[in-house]
């Protein structure tokens, strides 16, 4: 009996260690992004508008500080670095619609602060759900 219990405590100790390496990755690569996405983010507000139909620009803002924000979140283990990294994301994204308000070819509006906001609970919101479901169901995730 002996030799299976410990045959099935290092398979345990297997499963662990590839979960935490998985993990591991997954905040590496979640960094990596949110640098990415922070340094294209200039890039992208800051230039001449693309002529990006009016009704999808609340969209495509929605959906883009969502990604920022869940970047953001991923990319840190406890809840006080992750806060801070949401709250710095929000806080780039107002400081760039402050600097399109100063550009002749673009504008910056408090609407688009709002949404960009509301994107970012939305991505807090996915993070909070899957990490929950993590916790509820770890034989799945």
């Amino acid at each position: 009996m002996y030799p299976f219990a410990r045959l099935t405590e290092l398979y345990r100790l297997k499963d662990k260690l590839i979960n935490i390496n998985f993990y591991l990755w997954v905040k590496k690569a979640s960094r990596a992004l949110l640098v990415f996405m922070l340094v294209l983010m200039p890039y992208a507000t800051l230039t001449p508008d693309p002529g990006v139909p009016s009704g999808s620009a609340p969209f495509l803002h929605l959906a883009g500080m969502a990604w920022v924000a869940l970047l953001a979140c991923m990319s840190f283990e406890t809840i006080k670095f992750r806060a801070g990294a949401v709250l710095f994301v929000l806080a780039y994204s107002a400081l760039m619609e402050l600097f399109q308000h100063y550009l002749p070819y673009r504008h910056g509006t408090w609407d688009d602060v709002g949404i960009n906001s509301l994107g970012c609970l939305i991505g807090v919101g996915i993070f909070g759900a899957g990490n929950r479901l993590r916790i509820l169901y770890p034989r799945i995730f």
